[in-house]
């Protein structure tokens, strides 16, 4: 028999015995699934009924009696779920590398009025029921299928309103939790620079033109992980019933080892700082 002959593929993405040099922006919207092994669950109240996940979303239910429970600027008592932020590489984000991320909420359907979702980042003890510093959006199921969606943080939160009749069956909430940047850097003290947000309808069509931005002036806790939420509970008390809705949520990063000084390189040239996350080249 003759010798096989072996020709090889193409080297897609991987290290080799060479140094590899990546560029990173932005990442690609990644799905939460609080029943993935990746979140810790923390229900300090008994909230949370149940809760289960498939390709058509995150379905949980939150107990009527515990109508009370709601996640705000001054308490946090529903049950809520938490992770490390971590670079692609898998290794803890630290605050001083000044990213950015942004978080897409979409509601599917809902038996109930004021049941609410929060996607933020916080940065203290996760199961703390008061105090939290975060960042982030809540979207909330208001009367007749209509939609509030409040956004910013500890600082201080804005409303934005979506008519049901313009929402459409399955609207979307968008935030992008600004780049954290230090107030002094000669004392290291890392704030968000703030909240945008907007309402989207079921074509993706933002809602009457609403869109804003809300200013967040609190320090984040620098010796601990960034950690990301997500958490469940109840605008207002009155619920007769346990809820039961769907939603879908993601996230996305943005990164960039040059923080927020880059080096200027002539004829469109990328950041010559590469490398894989937690690498220099």
């Amino acid at each position: 028999m003759g010798r096989q002959k072996r020709m090889p593929g193409p080297i897609k993405d991987r290290l080799t015995g060479k140094a590899h040099t990546q560029y990173w922006g932005r990442s690609e919207w990644i799905s939460i699934d609080v029943t993935d092994g990746s979140w810790t669950e923390n229900d300090p109240n008994s909230t949370l009924v149940s809760k289960s996940v498939s390709a058509n979303g995150m379905t949980i239910s939150l107990e009527s009696d515990r109508d009370s429970d709601d996640w705000n600027s001054s308490a946090q008592t529903c049950v809520r779920w938490f992770k490390p932020l971590t670079t692609p590489a898998g290794s803890l984000m630290p605050w001083t590398d000044e990213f950015g991320v942004e978080f897409l909420v979409q509601r599917i359907s809902t038996n109930a009025n004021d049941e609410n979702f929060l996607v933020a980042c916080i940065s203290d003890d996760p199961t703390d029921t008061s105090n939290q510093p975060w960042a982030g959006l809540k979207m909330t199921n208001d009367s007749d299928g209509d939609i509030e969606l409040r956004y910013g943080g500890d600082s201080a939160t804005n409303i934005i309103t979506g008519d049901s009749g313009d929402l459409g069956s399955a609207p979307r909430s968008y935030c992008n939790v600004l780049l954290q940047i230090a107030d002094d850097r000669s004392s290291d003290d890392i704030e968000t620079v703030g909240v945008a947000a907007v309402l989207l309808d079921n074509d993706n069509d933002v809602i009457g033109g609403n869109m804003g931005l809300k200013q967040q002036t609190f320090g984040w806790n620098t010796s601990n992980n960034v950690y990301l939420v997500v958490a469940a509970g109840w605008e207002a008390s009155g619920a007769s019933s346990d809820s039961s809705t769907v939603w879908k949520a993601w996230y996305r990063l943005t990164h960039s080892f040059a923080k927020m000084d880059p080096p200027y390189v002539p004829s469109g040239g990328k950041n010559p700082r590469g490398g894989r996350y937690g690498q220099q080249t």
